[in-house]
């Protein structure tokens, strides 16, 4: 990741994964990134993007790619130190995602593909799974 940061003159970069579950592409707690083909991201949703026009859902991941969001960052930090002075946009309230309160001020996010994938803990049945596989 700080690799590829040196490499970009992007401000913030966030490691994303391909989503190859359509139970992954319909999951609000899994945060999906829409993203340009040199990897600057374009916007961050719990919603399924792209929306698969004139498609059943599960054909979706044979018509198009689907990324995910790791939900770690990297910041300049002059970035970081001017986000609690930015204004909470209303993109960032209704999708309750902090890192489009950064899109809206006009900063850009470079995103870098990887095959890891965390293990988030978001709600209850997350907790649920972790525990199951640590015993």
């Amino acid at each position: 990741l700080i690799i590829e940061w040196m490499e970009t003159s992007a401000e913030l970069i966030t490691p994303v994964f391909k989503i190859d579950k359509l139970e992954e592409i319909v999951n609000p707690n899994i945060v999906k990134v829409s993203r340009t083909l040199d990897g600057v991201a374009l916007y961050f949703s719990r919603s399924p993007i792209p929306f698969v026009r004139d498609t059943e859902q599960d054909k979706w991941l044979e018509k198009a790619t689907f990324w995910g969001h790791i939900g770690v960052y990297g910041y300049k930090r002059h970035v970081l130190e001017a986000y609690p002075n930015l204004p909470v946009s209303s993109l960032e309230m209704a999708e309750s995602l902090e890192q489009l309160r950064f899109l809206d001020a006009g900063y850009r996010f470079q995103t870098v593909e990887t095959n890891y994938r965390s293990i988030a803990v978001d709600v209850s049945s997350d907790l649920d799974r972790v525990r199951n596989l640590l015993a």
